[in-house]
């Protein structure tokens, strides 16, 4: 590795449930559209990103037999960075990312792991010399911060946390608030301002999919179904909201209505597409 090459930070990144390692990294015709936001964010800022998705094939939600694992690899690579990354007169930073289960991972099981916690009972004898040595343990932790969404407030004295909540998460904000009040540890909590819906905004999200001519088209449908307060932000929540669901889905068959001109088959599901465009929207309500 050049110094050039050479990252900036090291990002790992704990998807929610009901996804996988495969949606950050998917090409754009799958529906993870803000996962792969994140990446192309990250890595335009010169980080490094890292997944793997969760054990459980069901759910596909973390829980605290993943964590070890994660524990492992992160300890990997801040041990081998020279080795993989070249010298170089700083530490790379590791940082984490994670939303929903993903982020109770990072923030609650992952530091007891990476401190070699175990969750059988501990003597008192043995919890003295864990609290004595809990310190040095701490300065040993390889993650130098975390940055999670879609959880509650679970302040970890350990880790770093910066908590993000969206303008409509005002539960989440309250319990963050009042948690906070009462913490004086190394976390912090950034509420995000609204999103507005404009002419553009699907394309500029969907830059791959979605063209500025059928953005503002999508937009109009929208606006003239009276479905945003103060037009720019939907009242009701555009994933379960019927007429947002028959807008999408005729804004679709539209998009991808074979050309006369053209063979060729559309280069998207139209399933995909539809999910896509709903993940997208979502952001604005």
């Amino acid at each position: 590795t050049t110094p050039e090459q050479r990252p900036r930070a090291i990002l790992f990144l704990a998807h929610p449930c009901h996804l996988s390692v495969e949606d950050w990294f998917a090409t754009f015709s799958l529906p993870a559209p803000e996962e792969q936001a994140i990446v192309a964010m990250a890595r335009q800022r010169g980080a490094m990103v890292v997944a793997m998705s969760s054990s459980n094939q069901n759910s596909q939600c973390w829980d605290s037999h993943d964590a070890p694992r994660v524990a492992k690899l992160l300890q990997y690579l801040d041990e081998r960075q020279s080795a993989l990354f070249g010298g170089g007169d700083n530490r790379i930073p590791i940082l984490g990312f994670g939303s929903d289960s993903g982020a109770v991972m990072l923030t609650s099981q992952l530091p007891r792991a990476l401190l070699h916690k175990s969750s059988a009972p501990k003597t008192r004898e043995q919890e003295q010399v864990e609290e004595t040595q809990k310190n040095a343990s701490t300065a040993n932790i390889p993650v130098d911060g975390i940055l999670v969404e879609n959880v509650g407030a679970r302040l970890n004295p350990e880790i770093p946390v910066v908590y993000l909540t969206q303008s409509n998460e005002k539960e989440q904000r309250e319990e963050l608030v009042a948690a906070l009040q009462q913490h004086t540890g190394m976390t912090r909590h950034i509420p995000l301002p609204p999103v507005i819906l404009t002419p553009t905004f699907l394309q500029e999200r969907l830059p791959n999919l979605v063209s500025k001519e059928q953005s503002r088209t999508l937009f109009n449908l929208i606006k003239n179904e009276e479905l945003l307060e103060n037009g720019q932000r939907f009242v009701h929540n555009p994933r379960s909201d019927p007429t947002v669901q028959r807008l999408v889905k005729k804004f679709v068959q539209q998009t991808l209505q074979p050309n006369d001109q053209s063979d060729n088959p559309p280069i998207v599901d139209s399933g995909d597409m539809a999910k896509a465009i709903e993940e997208v929207l979502m952001v604005v309500w």
